[in-house]
């Protein structure tokens, strides 16, 4: 795009398309305008309640079909997010109902290894009405904790031992401090 952009002769053909949303209102047509800005060539303009609108380089290209197929990807990855933010919401429920607060914990502590943002959601709407603020800020903070190491473990696995201990230190470090946080609340 650079070159192009640089080329003495400018060999672009600018132009601004409307994409009309399929999309439900809200964070996900937030992510794909966001999304659709990191495509060569192309600047998200303005987001309304029917359509987007995307400059382009070069309208020449098949965008529409590129535009359709990010569409399709952030529905699917908002449409998964969704279901397993609905599983870690059962989950936590049944965890207090037959576990108590070991349950959650756990939970926490296994959530944590994939992703912290579905138990986070899941605590903290709990910690309005049915669970101490207190659990739900040491789940959250096991969740967070859990994720953390999960990743120093990947940091040696992928960039080796060196990186790893550069890596581990500070983030244990995090790790204390959260978990000398949350016990003082």
């Amino acid at each position: 795009m650079a070159r192009r952009a640089l080329h003495p002769q400018l060999p672009i053909s600018p132009g601004l398309f409307h994409h009309r949303w399929r999309l439900p209102p809200g964070l996900p047509r937030v992510f794909m305008a966001n999304t659709v800005s990191l495509l060569p060539g192309t600047l998200s303009l303005e987001l309304d309640a029917n359509c987007l609108q995307v400059h382009v380089l070069d309208e020449g290209k098949d965008f529409l079909s590129e535009l359709k197929k990010v569409e399709q990807r952030v529905a699917a990855m908002f449409g998964i997010f969704g279901a397993l933010l609905v599983l870690v919401l059962l989950l936590g429920k049944s965890a207090i109902h037959y576990f108590g607060e070991t349950g959650l914990y756990l939970l926490a502590f296994v959530s944590g290894i994939a992703d912290v943002d579905p138990i986070n959601l899941t605590l903290s709407r709990m910690s309005i009405t049915e669970l101490p603020l207190e659990v739900a800020v040491l789940g959250i903070v096991i969740a967070a904790s859990t994720n953390t190491l999960v990743k120093a473990v990947l940091a040696v696995f992928v960039g080796g031992f060196g990186l790893g201990v550069r890596v581990i230190v500070p983030l244990l470090i995090a790790v204390g401090a959260g978990l000398l946080t949350a016990r003082t609340m």
